[in-house]
């Protein structure tokens, strides 16, 4: 544990390292030791291949035992100015936010107690803000490296199409669009529900109960 602590301030290599080792048990029983060591790898790495290894390191340490933690760690990260935290939490937000249909999710607010839906809500909504700006080229955040992450905006269209199927979702993507003109998402998202309405992801009521939410936001 010192030594994997030494190394998240080392070189690429060594923090590579330090990603992977804590993607085993170890994270998941070091949950207090990961994420500072995590953090510390994602500001101090500005290179993709880093941030996505720490993104997939969430992943697999994220459960029962570290959900929240995990969440208000990487809500942090999407909330701040730091690109490198904003383009990792993206990263590991669209990664554990698949597999909406195959029941694989892991970000369900159904996965939280009552008195926990309350703050996972808006710290979904917070984290998916950022996902999905940084799946546009010109929301990327400044000095980010790095492609923008389109998987984003496929991952959040599952979401908008098990609308009325997966419990845990709607309220999230409510407060999504609700928070558009906020989080400068407005036309992105607006443009997009025009095409998931062409592609029948959504039907007519649902493209305009959506797009209501969005109506009198401030921002494009």
């Amino acid at each position: 544990l010192n030594r994997l602590r030494e190394w998240a301030g080392g070189s690429a290599p060594k923090q590579a390292i330090v990603a992977r080792a804590y993607g085993l048990g170890v994270g998941v029983e070091q949950i207090d030791r990961a994420l500072p060591a995590l953090r510390q790898i994602a500001l101090r790495s500005s290179h993709p291949a880093t941030q996505d290894a720490v993104s997939r390191t969430l992943m697999e340490i994220y459960g029962p035992g570290t959900a929240s933690k995990i969440l208000s760690e990487l809500a942090e990260w999407a909330a701040g100015g730091h690109p490198g935290l904003r383009r990792t939490a993206a990263l590991a937000l669209t990664r554990l936010a698949s597999g909406v249909e195959s029941d694989s999710c892991r970000l369900l607010l159904t996965e939280f107690t009552g008195e926990e839906r309350g703050w996972a809500r808006e710290h979904l909504v917070t984290l998916w803000g950022n996902a999905l700006r940084c799946g546009l080229l010109a929301r990327m955040p400044t000095g980010v490296i790095g492609r923008p992450i389109r998987a984003a905006w496929d991952v959040f269209a599952e979401w908008v199409a098990n609308w009325a199927t997966v419990p845990g979702v709607r309220p999230v993507v409510e407060a999504v669009f609700e928070a558009a003109g906020h989080n400068h998402l407005r036309g992105p998202l607006r443009l997009h529900l025009r095409h998931w309405y062409l592609r029948r992801i959504v039907d007519i009521p649902l493209y305009h109960r959506l797009d209501h939410h969005m109506k009198g936001t401030e921002g494009s």
